[in-house]
């Protein structure tokens, strides 16, 4: 499979699964890879659960350990949030 479809099914993980969004991205991939969309897409997930975010690790090396509310805190500092499509993004 070409990379850029892998990072596409990769992309395609932020939309919410039930969203308008995650089907209309989904649309070219499904033509694409047929009958073995289903099957590429779990093993992409199966990666995607089983590899550390580089950022993630340098963000707990170099934080101390987050108080209660710290997620909210990030949200609202725009760390993390909602593109204007639903779909989840970090900084």
């Amino acid at each position: 499979l070409p990379v850029d479809t892998l990072w596409a099914l990769c992309r395609l993980q932020r939309c919410r699964h039930s969203s308008d969004q995650y089907y209309f991205r989904s649309l070219p991939l499904l033509l694409e890879l047929d009958d073995h969309f289903d099957e590429v897409e779990d093993a992409v997930l199966g990666v995607m659960d089983t590899t550390e975010r580089t950022s993630s690790m340098v963000e707990n090396v170099n934080t101390p350990p987050a108080k209660a509310g710290g997620f909210r805190l990030r949200l609202k500092a725009g760390l993390i949030g909602h593109s204007a499509d639903g779909c989840r993004y970090t900084t």
